[in-house]
Protein backbone atom coordinates (compact mmCIF):
# COMPACT_ATOMS: atom_id res chain seq x y z
CA UNK A 1 0.00 0.00 0.00
CA UNK A 2 1.51 3.11 -0.68
CA UNK A 3 -0.35 5.13 1.48
CA UNK A 4 -0.19 4.98 5.32
CA UNK A 5 -3.45 6.64 7.16
CA UNK A 6 -2.60 9.75 9.80
CA UNK A 7 -4.89 11.41 12.21
CA UNK A 8 -5.38 14.96 11.41
CA UNK A 9 -7.22 16.32 14.39
CA UNK A 10 -10.79 14.70 14.64
CA UNK A 11 -10.31 13.59 10.67
CA UNK A 12 -7.89 11.05 8.90
CA UNK A 13 -5.61 11.55 5.59
CA UNK A 14 -3.58 9.44 3.75
CA UNK A 15 0.22 10.52 3.60
CA UNK A 16 2.00 8.78 0.24
CA UNK A 17 5.08 6.66 1.31
CA UNK A 18 7.19 7.73 -1.19
CA UNK A 19 6.38 11.48 -1.25
CA UNK A 20 5.45 11.89 2.05
CA UNK A 21 2.85 14.47 1.08
CA UNK A 22 -0.63 14.79 2.19
CA UNK A 23 -3.75 13.87 0.43
CA UNK A 24 -5.99 17.01 0.57
CA UNK A 25 -9.41 14.64 1.14
CA UNK A 26 -10.15 13.43 4.49
CA UNK A 27 -12.15 11.16 5.73
CA UNK A 28 -14.03 10.56 9.06
CA UNK A 29 -13.36 7.33 10.24
CA UNK A 30 -10.16 4.74 9.21
CA UNK A 31 -12.38 2.21 8.13
CA UNK A 32 -13.15 4.49 5.36
CA UNK A 33 -9.94 6.00 4.61
CA UNK A 34 -8.56 2.22 4.14
CA UNK A 35 -11.27 1.51 1.62
CA UNK A 36 -10.56 4.17 -0.64
CA UNK A 37 -6.60 3.51 -0.53
CA UNK A 38 -7.56 -0.13 -1.17
CA UNK A 39 -9.73 0.74 -4.26
CA UNK A 40 -6.81 3.40 -5.25
CA UNK A 41 -4.48 -0.31 -5.36
CA UNK A 42 -6.50 -2.11 -7.59
CA UNK A 43 -7.40 0.68 -9.63
CA UNK A 44 -3.46 0.75 -11.04
CA UNK A 45 -3.52 -2.13 -13.56
CA UNK A 46 -0.90 -3.28 -15.61
CA UNK A 47 0.70 -1.04 -18.52
CA UNK A 48 0.00 -3.00 -21.94
CA UNK A 49 2.77 -3.79 -24.32
CA UNK A 50 3.23 -0.42 -26.65
CA UNK A 51 1.40 1.45 -23.89
CA UNK A 52 3.21 3.56 -21.42
CA UNK A 53 1.78 5.44 -18.12
CA UNK A 54 1.22 9.02 -18.96
CA UNK A 55 2.51 11.38 -15.79
CA UNK A 56 -1.34 11.81 -14.99
CA UNK A 57 -1.79 8.23 -14.40
CA UNK A 58 -3.32 8.06 -17.98
CA UNK A 59 -2.32 5.40 -20.49
CA UNK A 60 -0.85 5.99 -23.60
CA UNK A 61 -0.30 4.32 -26.64
CA UNK A 62 3.52 4.35 -27.91
CA UNK A 63 2.10 5.28 -31.22
CA UNK A 64 0.13 8.68 -30.28
CA UNK A 65 3.33 10.18 -29.52
CA UNK A 66 4.37 12.89 -31.77
CA UNK A 67 7.68 11.75 -33.38
CA UNK A 68 10.42 14.57 -33.18
CA UNK A 69 11.17 13.71 -36.63
CA UNK A 70 14.32 11.84 -38.50
CA UNK A 71 16.60 14.18 -39.91
CA UNK A 72 18.57 12.63 -43.22
CA UNK A 73 22.45 13.42 -42.91
CA UNK A 74 23.93 14.33 -46.12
Amino acid sequence: MPYTIVKSGDMFQLRNKNTKKLLAKKFKTRASAKKFSDKYETKKKTVPKGSHRMPDGSIMKDSAMPSKGKKSSY
